[in-house]
């Protein structure tokens, strides 16, 4: 259930469904507290999740598009399967060769 290069391309148009943190934590089956910790980590390395994170307020209320979904997803299944270096690695790997090639 990984994210594609295809993915990152996904139109973020105005009738896009939005879903409130605990919907998506919801839908992902892990608590909203996990979630937040999901978002946090992964604006680290996906630039579309940093809209959901900022520096005075973890908890900014910006309801997620469903579209970035899956790039939580992604994390909830990397950490579930891999030790935490090894996250780190493909998260930077996989993001900054996109990010790169995006340019």
């Amino acid at each position: 259930m990984l994210a594609t290069e295809q993915d990152t391309t996904a139109n973020d148009s105005l009738d896009e469904p939005e879903y409130t943190r605990t919907i998506v934590a919801g839908k992902l089956k892990i608590s909203a507290k996990t979630l937040v910790r999901y978002l946090a980590f992964g604006a680290d390395y996906i630039p579309v999740l940093k809209a959901y994170v900022s520096d005075e307020d973890p908890l900014n209320g910006k309801r997620i598009l469903e579209s970035h979904i899956k790039y939580l997803e992604e994390i909830q299944y990397l950490k579930l399967h891999y030790l935490p270096l090894r996250v780190t690695e493909i998260l930077n790997h996989k993001y900054t060769s996109l990010e790169s090639g995006l340019l």
